[in-house]
């Protein structure tokens, strides 16, 4: 165990959920849209669906907050290789209190937010003339998500300021990846070339056939990450600036 290794678990974690969650999101959509004369969701399920997508919102974040400390981890171990004080860096201890800290503050950032929402009772539900099998005067209680008096005080501002924060979160990392990159691959070719000078066992060269995965990993990563949530970023910012006109919002 190494601090690489449970940093990839943690962001195994997140991008689990976000996937499933994806899956339920969609297949929930698709039920509902299927039969019109299926009742609409019970309270719980639609408090379990707002609470879902919350939490898909906090890891979502937290995968790509892990994603640049693997990096950065990563460039710190092989920069300071030789350094006994960043030995500390490949510890599992490490990563698992770095990573404690980043989802206290991506859990802040949620609670924030998904907190001035609450699920309202709206116009009862009543099936359509055309659905049978009903008794006469059947109705079913339905629910939306609707943000709290407080928040809607200054409603503008307040989703313009989360929406600039969050928008900011998943800018920042997309344009670390890369200069995290850069540093790794140059710090990379240094501990190649000293290895060249120096005398290399077998054990040796297979430990560094595992830090050369790992590197490519971060690469790989790079690569991907900012396809995905660079844009995504971008989109979050100007949305909290451009509030006219309603056609670009």
């Amino acid at each position: 165990m190494n601090s690489i290794n449970v940093i990839m678990i943690g962001i195994a974690i997140c991008d689990l959920f976000n996937m499933s969650f994806n899956v339920y999101d969609t297949t929930i959509v698709l039920l509902e849209s299927a039969d019109k004369c299926r009742p609409p969701a019970s309270y719980a399920t639609k408090l379990f669906g707002f609470w879902s997508s919350a939490f898909e919102d906090h890891t979502r974040r937290l995968s790509s907050l892990f994603g640049v400390m693997m990096a950065l981890t990563r460039c710190l171990i092989i920069k300071n290789a030789l350094n006994p004080k960043f030995e500390f860096f490949s510890k599992p201890l490490y990563a698992l209190l770095s990573m404690f800290i980043a989802f206290v503050l991506s859990t802040i950032l949620t609670i924030l937010f998904w907190s001035r929402y609450e699920l309202v009772e709206v116009k009862a539900w009543t099936p359509p003339l055309d659905c049978t099998g009903f008794p006469p005067g059947y109705t079913v209680p339905r629910y939306k998500s609707s943000m709290d008096d407080a928040w809607l005080l200054k409603p503008m501002l307040s989703l313009q300021i989360f929406s600039v924060i969050d928008g900011l979160i998943k800018i920042i990392p997309t344009l670390m990846f890369p200069i995290l990159t850069i540093i790794l691959v140059r710090e990379l070719k240094k501990a190649a070339a000293s290895r060249r000078n120096a005398s290399v066992g077998s054990e040796k060269h297979e430990e560094n056939s595992k830090s050369h995965q790992a590197t490519k990993l971060v690469i790989l990563m790079t690569i991907t990450y900012m396809a995905a949530e660079g844009p995504l970023g971008i989109i979050y910012v100007v949305q909290g600036f451009v509030t006219q006109p309603p056609g670009i919002v």
